[in-house]
Protein backbone atom coordinates (compact mmCIF):
# COMPACT_ATOMS: atom_id res chain seq x y z
CA UNK A 1 0.00 0.00 0.00
CA UNK A 2 1.36 3.39 -1.02
CA UNK A 3 0.83 5.83 1.81
CA UNK A 4 3.73 8.22 1.31
CA UNK A 5 3.03 11.49 3.18
CA UNK A 6 3.81 13.68 0.15
CA UNK A 7 1.21 13.87 -2.65
CA UNK A 8 3.69 14.29 -5.55
CA UNK A 9 5.85 11.38 -4.41
CA UNK A 10 2.77 9.23 -3.76
CA UNK A 11 1.66 9.86 -7.36
CA UNK A 12 5.14 9.01 -8.69
CA UNK A 13 5.16 5.74 -6.73
CA UNK A 14 1.70 4.94 -8.09
CA UNK A 15 3.07 5.67 -11.58
CA UNK A 16 5.74 3.01 -11.02
CA UNK A 17 3.29 0.50 -9.53
CA UNK A 18 0.99 0.87 -12.56
CA UNK A 19 3.97 -0.20 -14.68
CA UNK A 20 4.43 -3.42 -12.72
CA UNK A 21 7.19 -2.17 -10.40
CA UNK A 22 7.14 -3.54 -6.85
CA UNK A 23 7.36 -1.50 -3.66
CA UNK A 24 9.39 -2.76 -0.72
CA UNK A 25 8.61 -0.51 2.22
CA UNK A 26 11.27 0.49 4.73
CA UNK A 27 10.99 0.04 8.45
CA UNK A 28 10.04 2.91 10.69
CA UNK A 29 10.16 6.57 9.71
CA UNK A 30 13.70 6.93 8.42
CA UNK A 31 15.39 7.26 5.04
CA UNK A 32 14.60 5.53 2.78
CA UNK A 33 10.83 5.31 3.02
CA UNK A 34 10.93 2.43 0.55
CA UNK A 35 12.54 0.94 -2.52
CA UNK A 36 10.94 0.43 -5.91
CA UNK A 37 12.08 -2.67 -7.81
CA UNK A 38 11.64 -3.05 -11.55
CA UNK A 39 9.61 -5.95 -12.98
CA UNK A 40 12.84 -7.75 -13.88
CA UNK A 41 13.31 -10.45 -11.28
CA UNK A 42 16.93 -10.82 -12.26
CA UNK A 43 19.89 -9.87 -10.15
CA UNK A 44 20.96 -6.39 -11.15
CA UNK A 45 17.45 -5.15 -11.91
CA UNK A 46 16.72 -1.46 -11.45
CA UNK A 47 16.11 -0.12 -7.94
CA UNK A 48 14.85 3.31 -6.93
CA UNK A 49 15.24 4.48 -3.37
CA UNK A 50 12.28 6.61 -2.23
CA UNK A 51 13.13 9.09 0.52
CA UNK A 52 10.65 9.82 3.28
CA UNK A 53 11.40 13.55 3.61
CA UNK A 54 13.37 14.84 0.62
CA UNK A 55 14.47 18.48 0.46
CA UNK A 56 12.54 18.96 -2.76
CA UNK A 57 9.52 16.62 -3.09
CA UNK A 58 8.78 17.81 -6.64
CA UNK A 59 12.29 16.87 -7.78
CA UNK A 60 12.08 13.52 -5.94
CA UNK A 61 8.82 12.68 -7.77
CA UNK A 62 10.35 13.71 -11.11
CA UNK A 63 13.43 11.57 -10.41
CA UNK A 64 11.28 8.50 -9.68
CA UNK A 65 9.23 8.85 -12.87
CA UNK A 66 12.34 9.45 -14.96
CA UNK A 67 14.08 6.34 -13.63
CA UNK A 68 10.96 4.26 -14.28
CA UNK A 69 10.92 5.48 -17.89
CA UNK A 70 14.66 4.83 -18.37
CA UNK A 71 14.56 1.25 -17.08
CA UNK A 72 16.03 -1.04 -19.75
CA UNK A 73 14.56 -4.22 -18.24
CA UNK A 74 10.96 -3.59 -19.22
CA UNK A 75 9.21 -3.16 -22.51
CA UNK A 76 7.52 0.20 -23.04
CA UNK A 77 3.74 0.29 -23.33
Amino acid sequence: MNNHPNKEIREAVDYALERRWRLRKGRGHSHPWGVLLCPSCERGGCKISVNSTPKNPYYEAHRIKRKVELCTHTSKR
